[in-house]
């Protein structure tokens, strides 16, 4: 009898290969970001076919070569991509992208992500994380770059009507 280790855990080991065309609707332009050891990934906010259009997922791009291919308002068909268990969707050196016809989109989907309602800062506490809002105030403090292993961010501190709040 041979015994073996248990495979490793992997960070994408939720992750679907998928060779299943997908068309996508690209909400914004790329976002190029750093990964800490210096690589660079593109991010974008997008609508997708398996979702119906109707829900906001977010995209990873770590083949360079598509980032400039990535506009907003533009339409694809996406073949050999990772699609993970959190809707998050991941093009890499495999992935192949191509123009396609703009499909049927649920409007009220892209109004929202476009203009996100205006909230009061005291409500932000209550809302799910990744909602998309817009909030009107004073910025009265911004703090100096907070870094960790996995992010770098600042706080900010916003005035609205006297009250202090943050976000």
């Amino acid at each position: 009898m041979i015994t073996m280790d248990p495979p490793k855990k992997t960070k994408f080991q939720d992750q679907i290969q998928s060779a299943t065309a997908q068309k996508i609707y690209i909400l914004e332009d790329i976002e190029i970001r750093k990964y800490k050891d210096g690589g660079i990934y593109g991010k974008a906010s997008i609508l997708c076919a398996k979702t119906y259009f109707g829900c906001v997922h977010d995209l990873i791009v770590t083949n360079e070569a598509i980032f400039p291919k990535i506009r907003a308002d533009s339409c694809y068909l996406v073949v050999d991509y990772l699609l993970l268990q959190n809707g998050l969707l991941k093009m890499t050196e495999a992935t192949k992208l191509m123009d396609t016809a703009r499909p049927t989109i649920n409007q009220s989907v892209v109004t929202q992500w476009k203009n996100p309602q205006l909230v009061k800062v005291a409500e932000l506490t209550a809302l799910k994380k990744g909602d998309r809002v817009s909030i009107k105030g004073t910025v009265t403090k911004v703090s100096s770059l907070l870094e960790t292993e996995v992010s770098k961010r600042k706080i900010i501190s916003i005035e609205e009507d006297g009250n202090v709040g943050g976000s």
